[in-house]
């Protein structure tokens, strides 16, 4: 072996590197086992593996330093294979599904180069200004295999997949002053990496009329014809045997998304169960109140997280269906006692979606809800109610729009929504 100090590692230390002939090829006769799994035995160095003995410079005369050199670069050669077999394995500090979303980002991005740059170096090992061009050229041009286009959120999310792959990267190296390199932000809408961030808001214009990374579609109202269809649904019978764990979530979507006013599915996830309290008034009424984490309309934001919203939720005596106290003190007795501090937690379940048997059942798991079945629970309800499927945030305009309706103080309606300005709230209201 060579001792050599690559300007990549720290400055002041050796690294052992083994004779090119014994370095894993990025070349793969496979076509069909292209990016990650053909380069990640090739950038085995670039993970960090046995630092703490290949950073050290032995004397030629130490025999028992270099059989340890010699032993590490046998279990090198194993870990190569290794790596090979487990890709996503050979990615450190990271869980497994992340892993395995970066793999795919990565393998989609090596094919792209091949195809279109004819570029096989390993990515991690690209200028600044070349990661850039790539990258936004990747986020203009990507298609599918048979040639139509990716949805921009699909895009966006392999874009994130490569940053990921370049900030495990970055970890480990550093400048010449022995400064660690900063983390890569390639959605930056400053900088070297602006350009991504222009790119992939481009391919958003020409799909839609929206823009800035962010699909607004706005979302009708709820009539009281939809509402009372919804209401007759059998999410709202907690005692039934019919009425699962995943109805149940259906349920609490519904109310506490009218009852609190919920920006959209964000939000939804992101409620902590902890956050609900039951409480009683003067006169002695229960009543359920949430306090809001800070957010973008909290005054002095992060640094004043004293200073936020509330709501207060009474029990509905027009609907005891979408009684929100109820609902809680259900919620309250069937909870796992050691489950996160979520208010969805994952719905328990039986039989397999491959085979098709597969089915809810009452009860819930200690681990929260994904945000992705999050947003199928309102679709789902308006599919069961025979409405048009809507997203989170139709809850909300309804909420506003039954409140100006209904003749409530604009200055009320604009605690309630948490809306800072008149011309904001009032976007909300759509007449019947």
């Amino acid at each position: 072996a060579s001792i050599v100090t690559p300007s990549t590692q720290r400055p002041g230390k050796a690294s052992i590197v083994t004779p090119s002939a014994q370095r894993p090829s990025v070349n793969d006769d496979d076509d069909d086992n292209i990016s990650m799994n053909s380069i990640l035995d090739a950038e085995l160095d670039s993970y960090g593996f046995f630092n703490d003995l290949e950073d050290r410079s032995f004397p030629e005369s130490d025999v028992q330093s270099q059989a340890t050199v010699d032993s590490v670069r046998h279990v090198r050669a194993n870990t190569a294979r290794w790596a090979k077999a487990n890709p996503r394995a050979a990615l450190p500090g990271l869980q497994p599904n992340t892993a395995k979303h970066t793999s795919w980002a990565m393998t989609a991005m090596n094919r792209f180069r091949e195809d279109v740059h004819q570029d096989q170096t390993p990515f991690h090992s690209l200028s600044e200004t070349q990661v850039a061009d790539q990258v936004s050229s990747f986020a203009s041009q990507m298609n599918r295999g048979n040639g139509t286009a990716y949805k921009v959120k699909t895009m966006k999310s392999m874009i994130l997949g490569v940053q990921r792959y370049l900030n495990e990267q970055g970890q480990i190296k550093w400048d010449s002053t022995g400064v660690p390199q900063p983390k890569v932000a390639l959605l930056s809408r400053r900088g070297p990496y602006a350009r991504v961030y222009n790119a992939l808001d481009n391919r958003m214009r020409a799909a839609s009329q929206h823009s800035k990374l962010a699909k607004t579609t706005r979302q009708p109202r709820f009539t009281d014809v939809e509402k009372a269809a919804v209401r007759g649904l059998f999410i709202f019978q907690y005692d039934s045997p019919l009425c699962t764990s995943y109805a149940m979530s259906c349920a609490i979507h519904w109310i506490f998304g009218l009852e609190l006013v919920l920006r959209g599915s964000d939000e939804h996830v992101s409620a902590k169960w902890s956050n609900f309290s039951l409480q009683h008034d003067h006169d002695g009424v229960e009543f359920v109140q949430y306090d809001f984490p800070p957010d973008k309309s909290t005054s002095g934001g992060i640094e004043n997280s004293l200073d936020h919203a509330a709501a207060t939720m009474y029990a509905n005596q027009a609907f005891p269906a979408e009684c929100p106290v109820r609902l809680w003190k259900e919620l309250d007795r069937i909870r796992p006692a050691n489950a996160v501090d979520r208010l969805y937690l994952g719905c328990k379940s039986q039989g397999s979606r491959k085979t098709g048997n597969f089915e809810y059942k009452k009860g819930f798991n200690c681990q929260p809800m994904g945000k992705i079945t999050v947003s199928t629970l309102l679709p789902f309800v308006c599919d069961r109610a025979g409405c048009v499927s809507r997203s989170a945030h139709a809850l909300r305009r309804t909420a506003i729009s039954d409140m100006f309706q209904a003749g409530a103080p604009e200055p009320m309606i604009m605690r309630k929504s948490r809306h800072l300005s008149t011309d904001g709230v009032r976007k909300y209201y759509e007449p019947l």
